[in-house]
C-alpha cells in the first residue's frame, strides 16, 4: 500500500511475486478481482496513472477493473498473448508491453470487452 503514496504510476498485478519481479512501484491484488476496499484505496491515492496487468485468462477481470477505474485515474490496461505471468515475461519484456500499451477511453475498453 505504500506504493500508492510514494508513485505517480502503479502497476497492479494478481500476486505478491509479480510485485516482486516489477518492483517497488506494483502492487498485488492477491487474486483476479479487487474487493471493496482496495478499490477505495486505489481511487482515494493521490496515483496518477495505473498499469493493469493480470495474467492472460484475467483478461475480462483487467477490463472490468479498468472501466471502474478509469472514471478517475487514467489506465493502461496490459495484455499479451499467450499463458505466461508476470514472472514468467520477466520484467524486461513485461516493461515492453507496458510501455508499448496505449492508454484507452472508457469507450475503447468496452469494445475491448465486447470483442473477447
Amino acid at each position: 500500500i505504500d506504493a500508492l503514496a510514494l508513485y505517480n504510476t502503479v502497476n497492479i498485478v494478481e500476486s505478491e511475486t509479480n510485485t516482486l519481479t516489477l518492483g517497488d512501484n506494483t502492487i498485488g491484488l492477491g487474486g483476479k478481482s479487487i474487493s471493496d476496499w482496495q478499490f477505495s484505496c486505489l481511487i482515494k491515492s493521490p496515483v496518477e496513472k495505473y498499469n493493469i496487468l493480470l495474467d492472460p485468462d484475467a483478461i475480462e477481470d483487467a477490463l472490468n477493473l479498468s472501466m471502474r477505474l478509469i472514471q478517475y485515474k487514467r489506465i493502461k490496461c496490459v495484455s499479451w498473448v499467450g499463458t505466461q505471468d508476470v514472472n514468467d515475461l520477466g520484467k524486461r519484456v513485461t516493461k515492453y508491453y507496458i510501455k508499448h500499451t496505449p492508454e484507452k477511453s472508457y469507450s475503447q475498453l468496452l469494445k475491448q470487452k465486447l470483442e473477447l
